[in-house]
C-alpha cells in the first residue's frame, strides 16, 4: 500500500476537533433552551395560581396563548437541536473509526 501522505491525520484531527466544538456548541444551545422552557412553564404556573383575576385578564389578552406558543416553539427548536446533535455524534463516530483504522495502517 502507498504511503500516507501526513497531512492526512492532522486534517483528520482537526475534523475531529470541529466536530467536537459543535456538538459542545448544540448541546450547550439545548441546555439554555432547555432552561427557558423551564422559565416559562414557571411563568404559566404563577399565572395559574392568581387569585386576584389576572388569570382572566391573561386568558382575554392572549398572555396564556402566547406562552402556549412560546412552549411550542422552544420544543421545535430543541427537537431540531437534538437531530443536529444526533448528526453530528454520528459524524464524530466516523471520524474517530477513521482514525482509528488509519492509526492501525501506520
Amino acid at each position: 500500500m502507498s504511503g500516507l501522505d501526513p497531512i492526512v491525520p492532522k486534517l483528520l484531527n482537526i475534523k475531529r476537533k470541529d466536530q467536537e466544538r459543535r456538538l459542545s456548541s448544540i448541546l450547550s444551545e439545548v441546555r439554555v433552551l432547555e432552561q427557558k422552557l423551564r422559565d416559562l412553564e414557571g411563568e404559566s404556573a404563577k399565572l395559574g395560581s392568581s387569585e386576584n383575576g389576572f388569570e382572566q385578564m391573561s386568558v382575554e389578552h392572549g398572555y396564556l396563548r402566547y406562552l402556549a406558543h412560546r412552549r411550542e416553539a422552544l420544543q421545535r427548536q430543541i427537537d431540531g437541536l437534538n437531530r443536529d446533535a444526533d448528526g453530528v455524534q454520528h459524524e464524530l463516530k466516523k471520524s474517530v473509526f477513521s482514525q482509528s483504522v488509519l492509526d492501525e495502517m501506520q
